[in-house]
């Protein structure tokens, strides 16, 4: 069974609902508001956030950063919760500048608004799901252009996925979050870093969330220029040639395997799959893989996917801009760890 953090953080002195919400936080974000801490509870406003800010100061898990007009944003800042979380990286660590903390607390807000779906969001969750699950080459995985260690995914944005047991069924969202602070130049480099992925899946999808419209008719034209919408010769992507060829051989060989996600795949295939090019692909397929992939390359298919955009607007408001962070750590926290004792009590809530 995969490891469960969440009995872990609560002998560090939470309770169960506290080191679930610690755990969403640490694993998306890094930094949470007060009103994201009652909708994950579902209760009005109250104490509650008051007792888990206090609990995690004097553990020395949590900074309050003021800015101004009694709005605040809670910085969740442990090395060994981080840990705990299985992230290597320790990306809450530092206090960040005002984009990104507004970013994060954005990518909380998506998070706990699709608490029904399932979200790869720690780096080794995601580098092990697309080997392993897609099976890419781990050279088409992002990665940041200047940095020398091996680090993957660097936008730290989760990444829906839902697994089925054939490509064709398999859905791959990911995700980008406009903090309004600049234009779309960040999104097209994004765009960039992740075609190499996206050619070799496919098929999948990217999600742009923002908090307003100004930006999203310019970037779903940059998403349009760096993934062309899908040719005559591959009107379903790349990968749905290939698997139509492979249940188009089952059920040629009368194969028992053959299921009705298969003769899906079959109907949808032999409705498009005739053109002349297409019976040198099946040609080229039946002899090898590496036959049909040079000659998919040759005939322009290699840049095809099947890609799409769609958008988001959180209706949210952020205390981030026009009042700059004056937040003090507060002075002679120790910080609580995994196996320690700490005389500050555990309040139920």
């Amino acid at each position: 069974m995969p490891y469960d953090p969440i009995p872990d953080i609560e002998k560090l002195g939470y309770t169960w609902r506290e080191a679930a919400f610690l755990y969403l936080v640490g694993t998306n974000s890094g930094f949470f508001l007060y009103r994201q801490y009652c909708e994950f509870l579902d209760r009005k406003l109250g104490a509650l956030i008051q007792r888990l800010a206090e609990k995690g100061t004097a553990y020395g898990h949590i900074e309050t950063l003021g800015y101004g007009q009694r709005r605040h944003v809670y910085h969740l800042k442990s090395r060994a919760l981080y840990e705990l979380f299985g992230d290597e990286e320790y990306p809450g660590l530092r206090t960040k500048g005002d984009a990104e903390i507004k970013t994060r607390l954005m990518v909380l807000d998506y998070v706990l608004a699709h608490r029904s779906e399932r979200f790869l969001a720690v780096q080794q969750d995601k580098i092990d799901f697309f080997l392993n699950a897609c099976k890419v080459p781990k050279e088409t995985l992002p990665r940041p252009t200047r940095s020398l260690a091996e680090r993957y995914f660097p936008e730290r944005f989760p990444i829906y996925c839902r697994e089925a047991s054939t490509t064709a069924a398999r859905e791959i969202r990911f995700t980008y979050f406009d903090c309004g602070a600049s234009g779309t130049k960040r999104f097209v480099r994004f765009l960039n870093a992740y075609k190499p992925l996206a050619q070799e899946l496919g098929s999948f999808a990217i999600h742009y969330i923002a908090d307003s419209q100004r930006n999203l008719l310019t970037a779903e034209r940059a998403f349009n220029r760096a993934f062309p919408k899908a040719s005559k010769l591959l009107p379903f992507g790349r990968e749905h040639i290939a698997q139509f060829f492979d249940v188009e051989a089952l059920w040629n060989r009368k194969d028992p395997r053959f299921n009705q996600q298969d003769l899906a795949v079959l109907t949808d295939g032999e409705k498009v799959y005739t053109l002349p090019e297409h019976k040198e692909l099946r040609t080229a397929w039946l002899r090898s893989r590496k036959d049909f992939d040079v000659l998919l390359a040759r005939l322009g298919g290699k840049q095809v996917v099947r890609g799409r955009f769609s958008s988001e607007i959180l209706k949210r408001t952020y205390p981030i801009f026009g009042h700059r962070y004056r937040g003090i750590a507060p002075e002679g926290t120790v910080e609580s760890r995994f196996g320690s004792t700490s005389n500050f009590n555990s309040i139920a809530s």
